[in-house]
């Protein structure tokens, strides 16, 4: 896509551990937090450009019709937020406001809970056809 591209970088950090591991963040540092991906769970490097279709990864206000697979279009990157056109939904047309949320998880393959604070947005081209049902396109 042209344009000038912005770069997000998340802001990770780890939980206590359930074994009770003391200085945990000796043995998992920050850039080996931040190369964990998770189904469902924003990336640690987000980049985009204004006319990106994105898809939102988390229910944020349901009756603004910002709910978990709703794809939107790009209009604005500020510092704090995100602007957006909805694309699907009953809410077609309506400029959003997407902020950072802190998101946290816990697999059984660590010894700790990841706490992530980014945009809740994936860069969508295309999706899943488990992640569009239910939605009405006009064409596929």
């Amino acid at each position: 896509m042209p344009g000038e591209e912005r770069e997000y970088l998340s802001c990770d950090s780890i939980g206590n551990s359930a074994d009770g591991v003391r200085n945990i963040d000796i043995f998992y540092p920050v850039e080996v937090i931040n190369t964990i991906k998770v189904n469902n769970f924003p990336y640690h490097k987000l980049v985009l450009k204004k006319g990106a279709p994105i898809m939102l990864l988390r229910n944020i206000s349901q009756t603004t019709g910002l709910c978990n697979g709703t794809r939107l279009i790009v209009t604005r990157l500020a510092e704090k937020v995100i602007e957006a056109i909805v694309m699907t939904g009953s809410n077609i047309g309506d400029i959003v406001y997407i902020p950072r949320i802190c998101l946290t998880v816990k697999d059984p393959i660590w010894p700790f809970t990841l706490h992530r604070r980014q945009f809740p947005i994936r860069v969508c081209y295309a999706m899943t056809i488990n992640k569009s049902q239910g939605q009405t396109l006009a064409a596929v």
